[in-house]
């Protein structure tokens, strides 16, 4: 039975001095407020049992809900025997503070058994309106600098090389990293402000499993791709599709940039951390790979691919190779001429070659001389 106050009486006076009957037992003293500095935390909660004893009218309960907000339920029960179970929040200095019979007869009892709170529903975010600003960065410096920035409406992020001496416009909501690029201006443009607001997602449809085919060379489009691996701390493998179909595999270091020319959209992540920016034409005329006839004497018809290369054991060793094959950036490579030297290849170019590639290797390590 319930230790709260109650009164059995035929009459009561009411206020204005008029007797009126009460039936059954009717509580007397204030109803509790609970105070939200109460010395207890309502994520402790246990289980009561609540039973109707009475015969003559509905049983009912008041008790605080178990969550942060204190709130205070009335619970109703009409018959003789009607029971029901409610998850109480605990108070350790007054362990009946939380739960009183309001009207009629009825036992309360706490079984000391942990409940659970009832579940905060998860509000549903708003959406945030896109800010698009415009922003103009030069790259003052001998070699490429990179900006890392999401797009206005991009999801992901966008890794553009700046090539030395020149400057980049470009609109972004937010801007990772500049690194050694000059920020010259920032702010509103009416360009950047066209793309807002952003469209709504396009939902991805699930892929068909389709079998492997093996393209013909012809039908490479051949792109220039930026690679950038975000990582701090962890090295990335990219794969991908050379000009001429022949697949290509490099290692990079975090926080290290990689361009090459690749077949379109075959570029790929292996460790799932870098990203992969497309920034236009290759300007590589690809070709069908055929091994390479070497003739002594200097051939008047078009290179294929022409690359300066760099001695790996003399920096100061320029030197431009060309070769029928297509090599990436960073590979190492001997010419007919020089067999005891090796040179890494470190980048493309438009000048008369003095040699031709005569074999690759993957590093300057692996280079035997």
């Amino acid at each position: 039975m319930s230790n709260v106050s109650f009164r059995n009486t035929d009459f009561v006076n009411n206020p204005i001095g008029n007797d009126r009957p009460i039936y059954g037992n009717e509580y007397i003293g204030p109803t509790p407020t609970p105070s939200p500095s109460q010395p207890y935390n309502c994520s402790d909660c246990s289980e009561w049992d609540i039973t109707n004893t009475g015969t003559t009218e509905p049983l009912i309960v008041r008790y605080t809900q178990c969550n942060t907000t204190y709130t205070r339920l009335d619970i109703t029960l009409n018959s003789s025997g009607d029971t029901e179970s409610v998850c109480v929040c605990d108070n350790l200095l007054n362990p009946n503070a939380n739960i009183e019979i309001i009207q009629g007869e009825g036992t309360l009892e706490k079984q000391f058994v942990a409940c659970l709170p009832p579940p905060t529903p998860t509000p549903t975010p708003s959406p945030t309106p896109a800010f698009c600003v415009e922003y103009v960065v030069e790259n003052e410096y001998p070699f490429p600098n990179g900006a890392v920035y999401y797009g206005c409406c991009d999801t992901e992020q966008t890794n553009h090389l700046v090539s030395p001496g020149t400057s980049y416009t470009f609109c972004a909501r937010e801007i990772v990293q500049l690194g050694a690029l000059t920020l010259v201006s920032s702010g509103a443009s009416a360009t950047c402000n066209s793309e807002i607001p952003c469209p709504s997602p396009t939902p991805t449809p699930t892929p068909s499993i389709t079998p492997t085919i093996t393209p013909s060379p012809t039908n490479c489009n051949c792109l220039q791709y930026d690679v950038y691996n975000s990582s701090t701390e962890s090295q990335d493998t990219i794969g991908w599709l050379d000009c001429n179909y022949n697949s290509q595999e490099q290692t990079l270091n975090p926080e290290t940039y990689l361009n090459i020319c690749a077949c379109a959209g075959s570029v790929d992540s292996r460790g799932g951390i870098s990203t992969i920016t497309n920034v236009g034409s290759c300007g590589i005329t690809p070709t069908p790979s055929v091994t390479p006839t070497y003739t002594p004497t200097p051939s008047p018809t078009p290179y294929a691919y022409r690359y300066e290369v760099s001695n790996c054991d003399d920096a100061l060793d320029v030197r431009i190779f060309w070769s029928d094959d297509f090599y990436a950036i960073g590979k190492v490579v001997k010419g007919y001429n020089d067999v005891d030297k090796c040179f890494e290849i470190v980048g493309s170019s438009t000048l008369p070659p003095t040699d031709e590639v005569a074999n690759s290797y993957i590093s300057c390590g692996s280079c035997p001389r």
